[in-house]
């Protein structure tokens, strides 16, 4: 394709500008979209992936050939509204386009430094800042899958969760430990010395760092061994009905390879005191919406929710009933 083309999508803009473009989605947790799957669901062939509150949440990772290894690479967080299909809404995607293309001019050499385009993206109705918590797991996972070293914040965090494991004692010294830290640990979590140090702390950790590094861990496929360590947790705050770390919790297992344990955890958890939270209940629905397919969880739950009141019942079901596969 050649500059003098004319550009009707930003699939074809980006890969005029840059080398190399990466599609992540960011609403219910970190989904790497592929190139494929992108271009037609802007072509408005298939509707979004992994829709949450209605909406598109992208994060596109642009580098160049020079900045593919480079901290230079340039990241944007774009939401765009979805139709009552889970569709792309074209005409929103047209007036962010057309946006980007006049702010290029005929100059797209010039556009390629950032400059014109970053005026764009400031205050730009489809540009959104990402919580904290998802902005660290998302600059985790991308410094991993470009083979970038983590954060200044990988070591402390690291020595921390070691140190406790040697001396069974993690209520110690962690009100220092920083976000991005924690976050990269959880993207490493394969690694034999994190994965242990992980396995001898989560059933104590404490609720602060506990709920950093589950909603940190609620993006990686993790093994049984972490989901049983994440589920002795879950058990431990539902005898002290403890309903944040509960969520917590949930929200660690949600992507686990161990669905029979998550799942036999889960009807636990509506059988118990925990499922009149709503705390516990939103996170089931939003990061375990799969898990509700199944016969033993799904009454159990709709039960649960309806004792919340209907407008809670009714916001909780309007996005269930928006995920693909889960409407019937």
């Amino acid at each position: 394709m050649t500059e003098t083309q004319p550009i009707t999508s930003l699939h074809q803009f980006l890969n005029q500008l840059v080398s190399d473009v990466r599609v992540y989605d960011l609403g219910r947790r970190l989904h790497k979209v592929s190139a494929t799957d992108f271009e037609a669901f802007e072509a408005g062939k298939i509707p979004y992936p992994h829709p949450y509150l209605h909406q598109a949440w992208l994060g596109l990772v642009l580098c160049s050939a020079e900045q593919q290894q480079a901290e230079a690479t340039a990241i944007w967080f774009l939401r765009f509204p979805l139709d009552e299909q889970g569709k792309l809404r074209l005409p929103d995607r047209d007036k962010f386009l057309q946006q980007l293309l006049m702010s290029v001019g005929a100059n797209l050499q010039a556009a390629r430094d950032g400059k014109r385009l970053q005026a764009v993206l400031d205050g730009n109705p489809f540009v959104f800042t990402p919580p904290p918590e998802r902005q660290a797991a998302f600059n985790a996972r991308i410094k991993l899958a470009l083979t970038l070293p983590p954060s200044e914040f990988f070591a402390p965090a690291l020595a921390y969760l070691q140190q406790a494991a040697q001396r069974g004692d993690p209520q110690k010294e962690w009100q220092n430990l920083g976000l991005q830290g924690l976050a990269d640990v959880a993207v490493r979590w394969r690694k034999k010395d994190i994965h242990r140090a992980l396995l001898a702390t989560l059933p104590q950790l404490p609720a602060a760092v506990f709920a950093s590094i589950s909603e940190c861990l609620e993006h990686e496929t993790i093994d049984a061994q972490l989901a049983a360590a994440l589920i002795q947790r879950l058990e431990t705050a539902g005898a002290a009905a403890d309903t944040k770390v509960a969520a917590a919790a949930i929200r660690g297992i949600s992507h686990s390879v161990a669905i029979g344990l998550r799942r036999e955890a889960l009807r636990r958890v509506l059988a118990s005191d925990l499922a009149s939270s709503a705390d516990v209940l939103v996170a089931l629905a939003t990061r375990c919406g799969e898990d509700l397919l199944d016969s033993h969880l799904n009454l159990a739950f709709l039960e649960a929710l309806a004792a919340q009141g209907q407008d809670t019942f009714n916001r909780v079901m309007a996005d269930l009933m928006f995920q693909p596969g889960l409407r019937a």
